[in-house]
C-alpha cells in the first residue's frame, strides 16, 4: 500500500458482481470516442484569441474616445528679431489681425513677464528672438467657439476710444486680473472707434456681477452687459477660458 492519500475507484454497476454465485457480468463494450479533428480546434483558437482581443481593446477605445473631443490644440511661433505681439498676431500664419494680440499676450504672459514695458506699449515692444510664443490658430477658436455658443454668450460693453493705445491699457490690466478681454473695431464715417468688451458669461446675472468688479478695478464710470452676435462669440469665445 503507497504511503499518502489516495483516492478509492468509483463504483461502476457495469462491474459488480453476483454476490454468492460467484458469476460476474462483463461491462458491455463502450465504442471508442473518436479524435477531435486538428482544424476544429484551431478554429476554436482562433476565435477565443478574437474575442480577447475584441474585449480588451473595446474599454480603452471608449475611454480614450472622450478626452480627444475636448482636447484643444495650441501651437508655437518661435520670436524673430523685431517680432512685436501686434505683428505675429496679424500674420496671416498666426492669427491674422494685429488686435488679437491681446489673446497671444494672455496665454504667454508668464514668458512675456521678463519684459519690463509699460502696459501701453506692450502690444508694440520688439520681442527677444527666440522666444516660443503659444497660440491657438482661428480654426481651433472657432472649433472651441461652437462648444461653448450654446451656453456662453454674454459679455461686458466697458470703453470705447478713438485712441487704440488708451483701450490697449486697459485690456492688459484685465488680462492680469484673469479675465477674458477683446478688442474689436468699430467703423464711422469720421472715425475708426475701438470697443474693450470681457467675456464671456452664462447668464446676465454672471455677466453683471464681473462688470461691477471691472468697472471699480479699472475706475470707469459704467458698463452695460448684453448678449454677444453670433459673429462675434465665432470670433472671439474660442479664445476665451
Amino acid at each position: 500500500m503507497q504511503s499518502g492519500s489516495s483516492t478509492a475507484a468509483p463504483c461502476n454497476p457495469r462491474n459488480r458482481t453476483a454476490g454468492s454465485q460467484g458469476a460476474s457480468f462483463p461491462a458491455p463494450a463502450v465504442p471508442a470516442r473518436s479524435p477531435r479533428r486538428p482544424w476544429k480546434l484551431i478554429l476554436h483558437g482562433l476565435t477565443a484569441i478574437l474575442l480577447l482581443t475584441v474585449i480588451g481593446a473595446a474599454p480603452s477605445c471608449a475611454q480614450s474616445a472622450t478626452p480627444a473631443e475636448d482636447f484643444q490644440t495650441f501651437r508655437i511661433y518661435p520670436t524673430e528679431t523685431g517680432d512685436t505681439l501686434r505683428n505675429i498676431a496679424s500674420r496671416a500664419d498666426v492669427l491674422r489681425d494685429p488686435l488679437r494680440w491681446i489673446f497671444l499676450y494672455r496665454l504667454n504672459r508668464d514668458e512675456l513677464a521678463r519684459i519690463k514695458v509699460p502696459p501701453a506699449k506692450i502690444a508694440d515692444v520688439p520681442l527677444p528672438a527666440g522666444l516660443n510664443i503659444i497660440y491657438i490658430s482661428p480654426e481651433e477658436a472657432r472649433k472651441q467657439a461652437v462648444k461653448k455658443a450654446a451656453g456662453r454668450t454674454w459679455v461686458v460693453n466697458l470703453f470705447s476710444s478713438t485712441k487704440d493705445r488708451e483701450v490697449e491699457t486697459l485690456a492688459v490690466r484685465l488680462a492680469d486680473e484673469g479675465y477674458n478681454p477683446y478688442i474689436t473695431r468699430i467703423f464711422s464715417k469720421k472715425n475708426t472707434w475701438f470697443r474693450l468688451r470681457a467675456g464671456f458669461f452664462a447668464d446676465h446675472d454672471q455677466a453683471s456681477e464681473a462688470g461691477r468688479k471691472m468697472i471699480s478695478l479699472l475706475g470707469l464710470p459704467k458698463f452695460w452687459v448684453l448678449q454677444a452676435q453670433v459673429k462675434e462669440i465665432t470670433e472671439h469665445s474660442g479664445y476665451a477660458d
